[in-house]
């Protein structure tokens, strides 16, 4: 009776799972992510501060609201690689490829063990919102504002975008403001679990557009094409290649284009100047430019537009414990929107649900 009473006692305790397990490797990797519009030197810039983290961690860890330094034979780091614009080489299966994009960057680190890879993770992620060290003195790193610095375990299994992924999901041309009413409450839902680390959505932050429409009257008097004007502004901001410099195996690119001091912003692009049949004129004479701030990036998913909300559960945290705190509001968002909106789960629970149909 005793023995049956601990076996039952056993089976009652609660006891937590998740459908791809981490692994077990000797290495993690850092996502860097900027801003849409972010040129790839400024993504090097930040993933230069990101190496610099990381180097600064071989040498302390964030114990007790403090720094503390590691023991020489505690020794952690070992070495990493930094991809920019792509997510490098994938020899990893359970690492979801990235898409390439100027804004992003990856840091693969190797550390002496596979045990020391949680308690690294958590200090980059102090780090990188804190900095390494205390203020003023010679080894202090700081830390690195700005962007999105997202380091994570590997994982055994299907590799997904994101563990928890929450779609809002319309129609093929649903109403931009429909999903970024409800799309921000169900990021403030999941904030407010407590539990989840890098909440953000895939649409981003709005980014400044320029747009330079043709006036046809004026352009054909003068004899001014699109063409005309694209390759004008080509030239002056991108480059218009005129010929390359071969130095022994390499063909270096010789491009026409304004200077660096003129094309680090379009906020004089009135000036520029297009050609046509009666010589150069100003670009503002023929053309009708506006600016304004509209969406970054627009997604879709099984031809729907689609806004997900994606994060990382906190360390110790099951990707199942934070639907389960979630998805009572999710509930609630779902009987208040309009027809033909819903929300679905991806990520790891897609994956999951997938891999138990087919048993």
């Amino acid at each position: 009776a005793v023995s049956y009473g601990f076996l039952f006692a056993a089976f009652s305790l609660p006891v937590s799972s998740d459908f791809f397990p981490l692994s077990d490797r000797n290495q993690f990797v850092i996502d860097v992510f900027l801003p849409e519009s972010a040129p790839i030197t400024r993504t090097r810039e930040i993933a230069t501060q990101v190496e610099n983290v990381v180097r600064g961690l071989g040498k302390k860890t964030w114990q007790n609201g403090q720094w503390v330094a590691i023991k020489a034979d505690e020794a952690r780091f070992v070495n990493m690689c930094t991809m920019i614009g792509t997510g490098g080489p994938y020899n990893y299966p359970g690492l979801y490829p990235k898409d390439p994009g100027s804004n992003y960057g990856i840091v693969w680190v190797s550390t002496e063990s596979g045990d020391q890879v949680a308690r690294f993770i958590e200090d980059v992620k102090v780090a990188a919102t804190r900095g390494v060290g205390q203020p003023g003195s010679e080894d202090y790193v700081p830390p690195v504002a700005g962007v999105r610095i997202v380091p994570h375990q590997l994982v055994m299994g299907t590799p997904v975008k994101s563990p928890v992924d929450i779609r809002l999901l319309g129609p093929r041309l649903g109403n931009e403001r429909v999903f970024r009413k409800y799309g921000a409450r169900v990021e403030e839902a999941v904030r407010n679990t407590g539990i989840a680390f890098d909440v953000h959505n895939s649409w981003g932050e709005y980014g400044r557009q320029i747009d330079v429409r043709l006036d046809e009257d004026k352009a054909n008097l003068a004899g001014v094409t699109n063409m005309d004007v694209a390759l004008s502004l080509n030239a002056y901001y991108s480059g218009h290649p005129l010929t390359k410099f071969r130095e022994e195996d390499r063909q270096i690119p010789i491009k026409l284009r304004l200077p660096p001091s003129q094309r680090r912003s379009l906020d004089e692009i009135d000036a520029v100047y297009v050609n046509s049949l009666m010589g150069k004129l100003p670009l503002d004479s023929v053309t009708e430019i506006s600016r304004s701030w509209q969406p970054a990036k627009l997604q879709r998913y099984q031809r729907e537009r689609c806004f997900s909300v994606r994060t990382r559960p906190a360390a110790g945290v099951l990707y199942s414990e934070i639907i389960e705190a979630v998805q009572p509001e999710l509930d609630k968002i779902q009987a208040e929107l309009p027809p033909g909106y819903r929300i679905e789960h991806g990520g790891t629970k897609e994956e999951a649900d997938k891999g138990l149909a087919m048993n």
